[in-house]
Formats: C-alpha cells, sequence, structure tokens
C-alpha cells in the first residue's frame, strides 16, 4: 500500500506545474502518514490541471479512507476514469453504503478492464442487485460475468442465492440440473412452492 501510495505521488508530481502544485503534493507528502485526513484535504483542491486531477483524487480517497472518513473519500473519487482510480472510488462507495454511487462505479469498471477483473466488478453487481432483489440485474451482470470468467468462484455462490431467492427464474448457462436444485431445495423446510417449481421445469425438460 505504501508503495502504491509513493507511486501515486510520483505520478502526480511528474504532471505538476507551477508551484503551487508542486507546493500542495509537498503538503500532502509531508502529512500523509500522521495526518491522512490533512492531506486528503490539500489533495482536493488539485482540479486543474487536468493531468494531475484524477491521481490527486484517488491520492485524496486514499488517505480520506485511511483516515476512516468514507463518506469524503468517495466525495474525493469525484470522476475517476482509470482503472486504478475505479478500484479506489469503488472501495469508497462501499464503504460509505451508497450502493447507487457503487454501481455506477462498478460498470464504469467492467467497461474499461476484462477478463477476471471485470467478473470480479460485475459479480459485486450482482450482490448489489439480489440486496435489493432486482433479480433481472443480477442474472444479466451473472452472465456477463461468467462469459468474462467462467472460473470466478463467486460466480456460483451468487448464482445460487439468485435460484435460491428466485426459482421461477431460469438461467440457462452454468446451472446445476433442475432436480438437483430441487433436492437441495427440499432441505430447506420452506421451499416446499420451490421445489415444485423446480420438479416442473425437471419434467418439462427446461
Amino acid at each position: 500500500a505504501r508503495a502504491a501510495l509513493r507511486g501515486a505521488f510520483d505520478e502526480a508530481a511528474v504532471a505538476a506545474t507551477g508551484a503551487s502544485t508542486a507546493a500542495i503534493l509537498a503538503r500532502a507528502r509531508a502529512r500523509s502518514v500522521g495526518a491522512p485526513r490533512a492531506a486528503a484535504d490539500e489533495l482536493g483542491q488539485l482540479r486543474e490541471p487536468a493531468a494531475i486531477a484524477e491521481s490527486a483524487a484517488r491520492l485524496a480517497t486514499l488517505f480520506a479512507m485511511r483516515s476512516g472518513d468514507a463518506v469524503a473519500a468517495l466525495a474525493f473519487s469525484r470522476a475517476p476514469q482509470s482503472l486504478v482510480a475505479l478500484r479506489s472510488a469503488a472501495r469508497a462507495a462501499q464503504a460509505a453504503g451508497d450502493a447507487a454511487r457503487e454501481r455506477e462505479i462498478l460498470a464504469a469498471w467492467a467497461a474499461r478492464s476484462g477478463g477476471t477483473e471485470r467478473a470480479a466488478a460485475l459479480a459485486r453487481i450482482a450482490e448489489l442487485s439480489l440486496a435489493v432483489a432486482d433479480f433481472a440485474a443480477a442474472e444479466q451482470a451473472l452472465r456477463d460475468a461468467t462469459l468474462a470468467d467462467p472460473d470466478l468462484g463467486t460466480l456460483r455462490v451468487l448464482r445460487n442465492d439468485l435460484m435460491r431467492r428466485d426459482p421461477g427464474r431460469a438461467l440457462t448457462e452454468g446451472d446445476e440440473p433442475a432436480l438437483v436444485l430441487a433436492a437441495k431445495l427440499a432441505l430447506d423446510p420452506g421451499a416446499a412452492t420451490d421445489e415444485r417449481t423446480f420438479i416442473e421445469r425437471a419434467r418439462s425438460g427446461t
């Protein structure tokens, strides 16, 4: 983590133009160890030039998180574009409990990445969708995540959770046979209705 922070400071310093920008970076670096929230406030001032704004916003986000102020960290993240900035912003949004903002950031993260990283972002979108019973969005996110990385371990857990909570939803890729799912649901005393749904699906071959 310290190496990442040093690297981010170095990137910002390279892009810095003007004595005032350099002075803000110097003060923030000096305060970063003992007073991370003060460092975040210093860095939050840097919105120009564009070449340095995102690096400064990412650093401010990280320092605000380190100080325990997730809400401020999310505010400092502004409009992240790079993958590293999107990761930091997503963590801040999750810590702040801002699900709507987190979904926006995760969608941008998924759009800019591929493979396991894209799958992980989409899996989190699916998790957030399940939390508000948006089963259609959860299913779509899981389908897209499976295309990105079918071996990501969390996908099966989330898929089974979706099937348990919405048994009438027919997932067609990567599912267990309906009779197997029915047997699992039979272990749940309150799942009689769900079990009948799966048995009917099995009989019809869907």
